[in-house]
């Protein structure tokens, strides 16, 4: 099944009116890359110019949170371990 390909452009609204006022708004979003800093165009407000991108800052966002946890373990380690040593 084919589906329609959505083609990045403008959507122009002229009123049929007396005064002409003509409206150009564009249907996609510019936006900047936060994982390698790159401009894209998409047609939602994206963060990432591709999946990849978005998994890799899922799985750097991942490994900074274990980071934390290893690093908030070994700090009641220390804790217990000078605790129980007196």
């Amino acid at each position: 099944m084919k589906h329609k390909k959505k083609i990045m452009g403008h959507t122009i609204f002229v009123p049929i009116d007396t005064s002409l006022e003509v409206k150009v708004s564009c249907n996609f979003y510019t936006n900047k890359c936060e994982w390698c800093g790159s401009m894209f165009r998409s047609f939602k407000d994206a963060k990432y110019c591709s999946s990849s991108h978005k998994a890799s800052a899922g799985r750097k966002r991942m490994v900074q949170n274990y980071q934390i946890e290893i690093a908030s373990l070994r700090e009641k380690l220390k804790l217990y371990e000078a605790k129980h040593n007196n």
